[in-house]
């Protein structure tokens, strides 16, 4: 099979074929942050710049998936985050033949949308399979050779000899038996930067696919392409986390 995948440098983001494929954006976080007593501006025109900005330095794409979690608030969904997604989507739609979008855990009960959805168990593309990661895929995405998915906002931290903290999104390769064949599941950042400064959840993996996935399995790639190793060989020296 031709290969059809590639990470986009620089961005939490891959291109598949001439599909733009991100995950996590959870439009509306800010007003979890603001009743939380954090005053945070609001984002979704920064992520609507960030795509746009590269579908002008990436001609071939003509179309979006999104990998589940469009919106934030669950279970229901608040005015201002229901304004934010129709913003949202009002200004990328002219730039895609297509926006295709996976139902992640947060996208309960979400508005009425004019794009094409699939459920949690995701759809298959050209040995492709994508769904968002929180439940298990479906029949026809079980058959992929590939598995993209979201849900973890995966992110390293690092820390210095003062204690001085820093937390990187990144990415996750993962080369797994599944069953009785071999798998490769990528697990895409969050493209929402929020999502990574908390740094995230050091109790595991969050997707039931990879409960049984051996951190000697991991491969941990920065936005710039920098390979930091597998997840057993770093973790006594930095704390890869998932969110």
């Amino acid at each position: 099979m031709k290969k059809l995948l590639k990470p986009i440098l620089d961005e939490p983001a891959l291109l598949v074929d001439n599909f733009l494929v991100i995950a996590d954006l959870h439009l509306g976080i800010e007003n979890e942050f603001y009743a939380k007593g954090v005053a945070i501006p609001e984002q979704t025109g920064k992520l609507v710049k960030r795509i746009e900005r590269i579908v002008e330095k990436n001609k071939k794409i003509e179309h979006l998936i999104i990998v589940g979690d469009l919106k934030h608030l669950i279970p229901g969904t608040v005015f201002q985050e229901k304004e934010a997604i129709k913003g949202f989507l009002s200004e990328i739609k002219p730039r895609f033949e297509r926006i295709i979008l996976t139902i992640g855990n947060h996208d309960v009960l979400l508005p009425e949308l004019d794009i094409e959805k699939y459920p949690s168990t995701g759809f298959r593309f050209k040995g492709y399979g994508f769904f968002h990661g929180h439940a298990y895929p479906g029949e026809e995405v079980k058959k992929a050779g590939c598995w993209v998915i979201g849900h973890e906002h995966s992110a390293i931290e690092f820390r210095d000899s003062f204690g001085i903290r820093s937390v990187e999104p990144c990415w996750m390769r993962i080369k797994t038996r599944i069953g009785e064949k071999e798998k490769q599941i990528i697990v895409l950042p969050p493209f929402n930067p929020l999502l990574s400064i908390g740094g995230g959840n050091k109790d595991g993996f969050l997707s039931p696919v990879l409960k049984n996935v051996k951190s000697s399995e991991v491969e941990i790639f920065l936005l710039d392409g920098t390979y930091l190793g597998d997840l057993e060989l770093i973790g006594s020296k930095r704390d890869v986390q998932t969110a």
